[in-house]
């Protein structure tokens, strides 16, 4: 097991700087580094070995997580779960094809996921809560732009195949680095607006009104959130109250 600098070190190149990773060896670095095929590096050319494609699945595996997460809290609208299932076997086909051995299926791949997230995330911004509503049409723009220039850049690559590799090597990675990364945050960021679900305040008002009618609550009674805290973040729970329980000398014989 590699110590804890050498693993922190290890994340941050992976994950946050691939040409990084490419120099120390870990990433995968083509003949003519950075001046790869046509559009230069990128990261499709970075994960092209066993670990750094493993290192991607492992950056990817909380913000896909998060994106099901997301999905169940709407699951009611059944385009959510569409998107997400195309756009999650194209990803993992991404993963499963290196773009050295399988070029023309990564690039389809890369187009499907793309395009299957982008209208996964335009379905989600309908529930979003508006708290982060401004934060997620943000990442939103950002991650259509950049993926819109990716495929520009691909056209230009393809008229002219020395412009980019000679000129830009980098900006090919750059453009797909930031479109891979808003989309990375996006579902982490998004929540749902309970106040909007008429069964989650209808729940949580009763569950309230019950309380009240019944009185006084003893130390150890649990009680649950007020329709004044529907705006929060996460699912209705319910906390224990703070007062201390007694001591066992206190306690009658």
């Amino acid at each position: 097991v590699a110590p804890a600098a050498g693993r922190d070190m290890l994340a941050r190149d992976v994950c946050l700087d691939a040409p990084s990773a490419a120099e120390g060896g870990w990433a995968y670095k083509c003949d003519q580094y950075p001046r790869c095929e046509y559009t230069g590096s990128s990261v499709s050319s970075y994960i092209s070995n066993p670990q750094a494609t493993g290192a991607m699945a492992g950056c990817f595996f909380y913000p896909c997580m998060h994106m099901w997460m997301n999905a169940k809290e709407v699951s009611d609208d059944k385009f959510v779960y569409r998107s997400l299932i195309l756009f999650q076997f194209a990803f993992g086909l991404f993963l499963s094809a290196p773009v050295i051995e399988f070029g023309q299926m990564h690039g389809l791949c890369v187009g499907t996921f793309s395009a299957a997230s982008l209208t996964h995330f335009f379905a989600m911004m309908r529930h979003c809560h508006s708290r982060r509503l401004w934060k997620c049409k943000v990442l939103l723009v950002i991650s259509s732009m950049s993926f819109l220039t990716v495929f520009a850049l691909v056209w230009i690559s393809r008229a002219d195949h020395h412009v980019l590799k000679d000129r830009s090597p980098f900006l090919f990675y750059v453009a797909e680095a930031l479109g891979l990364s808003s989309q990375a945050i996006f579902p982490m960021l998004w929540f749902r607006d309970h106040t909007a679900n008429p069964a989650r305040s209808a729940l949580v008002t009763s569950s309230w009104q019950r309380e009240a009618a019944a009185g006084p609550r003893s130390p150890f009674q649990h009680s649950c959130l007020t329709p004044f805290q529907l705006d929060s973040p996460g699912p209705v729970h319910c906390s224990t109250a703070t007062a201390a329980r007694p001591s066992e000398g206190s306690l009658p014989a």
